[in-house]
């Protein structure tokens, strides 16, 4: 997990995670799905990303090799937060794990 930390209105204090904006604004359950290279063990949260292509494209974003720019930039959120819209993504058959 990462050391820096937020204090989350619903979790309290926490370390943070980086996910892309679009995730953020997507209130749980919904989902606009979540991407992201394999972690190394539970506590190795990836930066993650939606899987929304057309909103990516639609508004200037890409995937290039290794690299994901996405328009509206990424941000934090806490650990748990994180954990959370992963499960619902993984309920809506939307989370993608890319290899290598």
């Amino acid at each position: 997990m990462s050391e820096e930390t937020c204090e989350c209105a619903e979790h309290g204090q926490q370390s943070i995670a980086f996910v892309c904006r679009h995730i953020i604004k997507t209130l749980p359950p919904e989902t606009v799905g979540f991407v992201s290279y394999p972690s190394e063990g539970d506590d190795d949260l990836r930066d993650a990303w939606c899987d929304c292509n057309a909103y990516l494209q639609s508004n200037g974003g890409e995937r290039v090799d290794g690299h994901v720019e996405v328009p509206d930039g990424m941000d934090i959120l806490c650990t748990e937060c994180y954990r959370l819209r992963e499960i619902d993504a993984l309920r809506a058959d939307r989370r993608t794990v890319i290899q290598g």
